[in-house]
């Protein structure tokens, strides 16, 4: 009975790689992304019905999984492509001792979600100004994905987070959204 209980283990974990790995190929493969996951599915599908020997088989998933985990973990993210131009700037900063000059601060006039003015300004701070640091935390879609935001106390106040940012070519998802994320600095008003 703790056999079967043990290989029956065994297979959901396996299962749940492969729907991972899957998952990874369809929305970070770069170029035929639902081939490439049709692809490693009939690779399984291959594996289990042909692989002889039941170890084996469990071996070949796991083993597609790790391929998959490897070519995944050398994704880079990246601020490149066809950004929407509320977020295609990324700000970066000079540090003079302890004056820190922040070029391309977003500080956008947004009308609707769609229609918005966009300003990149530059900001000096002084870090002795700091005064303190607020952490805000705002899910969206789902209670196990959410977007941190810090937010400096000084003057002038700024916002900094992390953010998941959307390509004009893409419908946005949250899953496919989690490799290229990037640091966003915007105007606290």
């Amino acid at each position: 009975m703790f056999r079967l209980l043990a290989w029956l283990l065994a297979w959901i974990v396996a299962i749940l790689c492969s729907a991972w790995a899957f998952g990874a190929i369809y929305y970070d493969f770069p170029a035929v992304r639902q081939m490439a996951a049709g692809i490693f599915v009939l690779i399984l599908l291959v594996a289990v019905i042909f692989v002889r020997g039941k170890l084996l088989k469990l071996a070949a998933v796991f083993a597609a999984f790790a391929l998959v985990l490897l070519w995944w973990f050398t994704l880079k993210p990246g601020n490149d492509g066809p950004w929407p131009p509320d977020v295609a700037e990324t700000a970066w900063a000079e540090i003079n001792g302890d004056e820190v000059t922040i070029n391309s601060v977003r500080n956008c006039d947004y009308r609707t979600e769609t229609d918005f003015t966009t300003h990149c300004e530059k900001r000096t701070v002084r870090l002795s100004q700091i005064a303190g640091l607020d952490i805000a935390i705002m899910y969206w879609g789902s209670p196990y994905m959410a977007h941190p935001i810090a937010i400096r106390r000084c003057t002038p106040d700024l916002l900094f987070h992390r953010n998941a940012q959307t390509h004009w070519a893409r419908i946005f998802s949250p899953p496919r959204s989690l490799p290229p994320i990037h640091a966003d600095l915007h105007c606290g008003r």
